[in-house]
């Protein structure tokens, strides 16, 4: 009898489990963008597809139960090639902060970890440009 009740409950916890990629990708996540369990769960970020740009895959997650915005986790290899391609227009004094799916449009999000404006500049996959404060001058806030 007590085998029973048993087996079902080893039925009803058995998960599905995700590709290593997937896990790392969530887990970089995890890392970048800290989150409370108490609001959004055990997994505060759901998993939803794969998608590829050239040779690199894109892994695209949605927190708790916000779908409106999509966060992107690049490959490392495609995380530096964006990074480099933002710091050959700009300068060397932004940082990376992530890649968000807003409406339609990828977004590569950079800031100025030393500016007392820290508002966010933004770059396409295509390579445009805009937002932020990347008209200033960083030797004015040293």
């Amino acid at each position: 009898m007590f085998g029973l009740f048993k087996k079902k409950n080893e039925n009803a916890k058995k998960e599905v489990r995700e590709s290593p990629e997937i896990a790392k990708a969530r887990k970089y996540l995890e890392s970048t963008h800290p989150t409370h369990s108490f609001l959004y769960g055990e997994q505060p970020f759901h998993y939803i597809e794969t998608s590829e740009k050239g040779e690199f895959k894109r892994y695209h997650f949605y927190q708790g139960f916000d779908k409106r915005l999509i966060y992107v986790v690049l490959s490392d290899e495609e995380r530096n090639e964006i990074t480099n391609v933002f710091k050959e227009k700009m300068g060397d004094s932004y940082a990376y902060q992530d890649t968000i799916i807003l409406g339609n449009v990828i977004q590569h999000r950079f800031y100025r970890p030393k500016a007392f404006n820290t508002s966010i500049t933004f770059m396409t996959d295509d390579g445009e440009i805009w937002g932020g404060n990347f008209a200033m001058d960083e030797e004015l806030f040293d």
